[in-house]
């Protein structure tokens, strides 16, 4: 009889903890599911907010020269009416930025977008520039007016009575971090 239940205990144990097992490799399986991919390719991210309906436009050079042209560029509409939205410009695998240019609108009307941050992902690296950092990374110009908010974003306010598309160079900083960007393998 103490064999039987000998057996009986063991065999529960074994049991319970195979079950264990199962859920702890069931959380690890749902853990990784939740995580995105890695993109695979070169894609520039804004957190922002615009006034009103407009396009946006990212710029790229592979030639380590800041010689912007249209051939070269990415555009991207924002809904306006100050909603945050979120903004990608995906390039295709193949391309890979040695400086990039970033032009916030092109509508005449609008009066302002707020910048909250810019992350740039390349094969599981990514870089993040809050709102306001912003100017550690592209040059500033005062031909386009700016404040920065207490929530930490860049707000870009029409400076004049008609709206100019501000747009912003990148510094050596950001030029250094793409370099390292898109040369570095993720572990």
């Amino acid at each position: 009889m103490k064999t039987k239940l000998l057996i009986i205990a063991s065999f529960l144990l074994v049991l319970g903890a195979s079950c264990k097992n199962d859920e702890t490799k069931k959380e690890g399986e749902q853990k990784e599911s939740i995580m995105p991919p890695a993109k695979q390719n070169f894609s520039v991210e804004l957190d922002v907010a615009a006034s009103k309906k407009d396009d946006f436009t990212l710029y790229y050079t592979e030639d380590n020269t800041i010689g912007f042209k249209g051939e070269m560029a990415v555009w991207h509409g924002v809904a306006g009416d100050n909603k945050r939205e979120k903004v990608v410009f995906d390039l295709s695998e193949e391309k890979i930025p040695t400086d990039i240019r970033l032009d916030f609108g092109m509508n005449k009307e609008q009066e302002s977008v707020t910048l909250y941050g810019v992350k740039i992902l390349f094969y599981g690296n990514e870089m993040y520039i809050k709102g306001a950092d912003f100017f550690k990374y592209f040059i500033e110009s005062k031909d386009f007016k700016t404040e920065f908010e207490g929530d930490g974003s860049l707000k870009i306010l029409k400076n004049g009575p008609e709206y100019k598309t501000p747009f912003y160079y990148p510094r050596q900083e950001l030029i250094d971090a793409l370099k390292k960007l898109t040369t570095t393998k993720k572990n």
